[in-house]
């Protein structure tokens, strides 16, 4: 059976941005609310899959605290250091630690700057869905701005004492309990092989498995020299994200080859039938985001160097068909 011909074309932009060099500055004085955010969902028309790098500077929040009912979040500390609000209570999260909230919960969130250096983060989950309600915990007031998307039968919520804004923050407004997680200290120094196939690849994390997420899967990658992270393959329905934290990286799509940089963020888009991969082609370790769907309904993938991977995939009625013919 023939293999699909690979792509001749390619224009960076239609795979790969910096993030920086789309961020846009939203700043909200009266509720200190803002930062620097690039929206890359939308940059890359995401449909189901929400990323978007925030810049946040001290004195200033990401929202004001509050919870949605279908639909996941996710938060990694990229640099600096934040203060979580989380249902009253606050807790400090540094550079390589995250934090999932499942739809649902009625958890009350929101991330503050009480430090004196900016903070960045990588936040990541559902892209909105119109079906979608929030609640904000310290602001009935929004109830009648919000309508028909006020979340009215939240789960009851026990609240601590912290206000939701900047400042110092009291002893008995933190708790140290409540749990965060750093990928960094749990990457396991092993890897994984296909059938009948002796290549190791990249080491991974699952962040958003942590904390019982079920719609968005996030994890933390470490590609060491010399390695990838999969035989190239594409999706036929999965939406898959990159975002570079270290090191740098070559993406390989369709057999045309980029390096890229932190903060480069890539776009495997669905259904475009562009194989992909990243390749470790320096010294050093790479570590990057991925960002993708759980078990997305009737997804079926292609190997175009792969035919027996193929076959296999043939037989759990997993293959893309269309992209063999």
């Amino acid at each position: 059976m023939m293999k699909k011909e690979l792509k001749k074309e390619f224009k960076r932009g239609d795979h790969i941005v910096n993030a920086l060099r789309v961020t846009e500055s939203h700043f909200n004085e009266e509720l200190k609310v803002g930062g620097d955010n690039a929206n890359l969902s939308k940059f890359f028309s995401l449909k189901r899959v929400a990323a978007h790098y925030f810049k946040i500077p001290p004195g200033y929040r990401t929202s004001e605290p509050h919870a949605e009912s279908l639909e996941e979040e996710f938060v990694y500390v990229i640099s600096g250091q934040i203060d979580m609000w989380f249902n009253g209570k606050i807790k400090t999260l540094k550079s390589g630690e995250c934090i999932g909230f499942p739809a649902g919960t009625g958890i009350g969130h929101c991330f503050i700057n009480n430090s004196n250096t900016d903070c960045e983060l990588f936040v990541s989950g559902d892209r909105t869905k119109n079906e979608n309600r929030y609640h904000f915990h310290l602001d009935p007031t929004l109830k009648k701005e919000c309508g028909e998307k006020w979340w009215d039968d939240m789960p009851k919520q026990i609240l601590g004492g912290h206000d939701g804004l900047a400042g110092a923050v009291k002893a008995e407004d933190r708790d140290e309990n409540i749990e965060v997680y750093n990928g960094h200290r749990n990457i396991p120094e092993e890897s994984y092989s296909y059938p009948g196939d002796s290549e190791t690849f990249s080491y991974g994390v699952c962040l958003s498995r942590y904390f019982g997420m079920k719609n968005i899967a996030i994890w933390l990658e470490k590609l060491p020299p010399g390695k990838r992270t999969s035989w190239p393959h594409a999706h036929s329905v999965e939406e898959e994200f990159v975002f570079v934290l270290s090191g740098n990286p070559t993406v390989w799509l369709d057999g045309n080859k980029e390096q890229l940089e932190p903060f480069d963020a890539v776009d495997f888009k669905a259904g475009s039938g562009v194989a992909h991969t990243l390749i470790n082609e320096t010294q050093e370790d790479i570590f990057y985001l991925c960002a993708g769907e759980c078990e997305p309904l009737n997804d079926k993938i292609y190997y175009p160097q792969h035919p027996a991977r193929n076959e296999e995939m043939r037989g759990k009625g997993l293959l893309w068909i269309e992209q063999t013919e």
